[in-house]
């Protein structure tokens, strides 16, 4: 046994599990929970009540679900946010989702991992399931994904898919996609200048927010509704998230926010 091994609490990762899962959703009642973590309905509820007990889970009387307190939030205190998504990505996005309604992210690539760095889905009402800031992102179901798969310098964005299909290959069984349909994806997103995808779920669209020559980003919507309708209104939003991204892009660069001061191992270092 490794010393990590060793001194591994696996209580508490499935109490983070049980966190990040009840921060997604509008609530969420024990059974589902337990379905959503892959855990027995007894150990959830133990772990509910002792977080419960911490101040950091409450049940409502009205429907039985459980939902994340406000405490959560004490847990971030110490973690200093970068200054380009605290004074300018936040509020912009806040601005735009004014204007477009629908749910807006910022995406971005941190080595071979995506990461949402900051969204309005907390104060959205047009979802089910929310996000959350640091929500790690699946490439291949995500228009972030292909859009930087498709714009990267060739070297960095053929790394990444490659990467993608080597990793991911239950999310393209899951779809009934082959590699050769990612690629034509990829190929598709790179001659349109923007990704999109219809899923069972929702639709969603990305386009590039590019500072300094370089993509920096990537702008994302999510829609929901049934398939004819979001393929219906989704053209809309192109000509919209593009002029959005330009501005966005402009204010990065006028605060001077230091978009690329990440640690020297992320891709956009």
């Amino acid at each position: 046994m490794s010393e990590s091994q060793r001194y591994h609490v696996r209580a508490l990762d499935r109490s983070l599990a049980i966190l990040r899962a009840l921060n997604q959703h509008n609530g969420l009642q024990a059974t589902e929970l337990s379905r959503l973590v892959a855990l027995p309905r007894p150990t959830v509820l133990r772990l509910l009540n002792t977080l419960s007990d911490a101040g950091y889970v409450a049940r409502s009387e009205s429907d039985g679900r459980y939902r994340a307190t406000r405490r959560l939030r004490d847990l971030s205190c110490g973690y200093e946010e970068e200054t380009w998504l605290r004074s300018v990505v936040r509020p912009f996005l806040a601005e735009l989702e004014a204007d477009l309604i629908w749910p807006l992210a910022v995406i971005r690539l941190h080595e071979m991992t995506l990461i949402v760095e900051a969204l309005t889905d907390h104060g959205s009402q047009m979802l089910e399931r929310r996000d959350s800031a640091g929500t790690e992102v699946a490439p291949l179901v995500s228009t972030a994904g292909y859009l930087l798969m498709a714009l990267l310098p060739a070297t960095q964005g053929d790394r990444f898919l490659e990467h993608a299909l080597e990793t991911d290959r239950a999310t393209m069984a899951r779809l009934g996609w082959t590699e050769g349909d990612v690629r034509e994806k990829v190929a598709e997103t790179r001659r349109d200048g923007f990704a999109h995808l219809h899923l069972q779920t929702h639709s969603a669209i990305a386009v590039p927010v590019s500072c300094e020559g370089r993509i920096s980003c990537a702008l994302n919507m999510r829609m929901h509704g049934t398939l004819d309708a979001r393929k219906q209104i989704m053209g809309r939003y192109v000509g919209d998230l593009h002029r959005a991204a330009a501005i966005l892009a402009e204010r990065i660069t006028q605060a001077g926010a230091a978009v690329y001061e990440a640690p020297p191992r992320r891709a956009f270092s």
